[in-house]
């Protein structure tokens, strides 16, 4: 039985828990949106390949890939899925924000999952 509160508990396919979340905000999106543009795409893979050769740490690649997915992620459902999740009203950027960095952390531990990547503080 999944712990509570895990990337399983979540249910987020090839989640690993290993940047630190359940996915609790991305998995409410998606219910909120939909999936389209939140499930990485190859240019993401690429991106995430390309830091990791490079050296950079998880937070820094995060960064990168999170800035891929904020022009696709509806504002208002990012809202109402913060709300949801987390019971307190922000603002559309806060609320994009938060989202986007939660899909770039789960694409991450897709791509450490699927093989592409090392994940040992740092993004190998």
């Amino acid at each position: 039985m999944p712990k509570e509160g895990s990337a399983e508990d979540a249910g987020m396919p090839f989640a690993t828990g290993k940047l630190g979340g359940g996915f609790r905000l991305l998995r409410a999106y998606i219910e909120e949106a939909g999936a389209e543009g939140i499930v990485p795409e190859r240019d993401v893979f690429d991106v995430i390949r390309s830091k990791a050769a490079a050296g950079s740490t998880a937070g820094e690649v995060i960064e990168v890939v999170a800035e891929m997915f904020k022009e696709k992620i509806t504002p208002s459902a990012a809202v109402r899925a913060y709300r949801k999740v987390y019971g307190v009203e922000v603002g559309e950027g806060e609320a994009v924000e938060a989202v986007a960095r939660e899909a770039a952390a789960w694409a991450i531990e897709m791509a450490e999952s699927l093989g592409m990547i090392r994940l040992k503080g740092y993004v190998r």
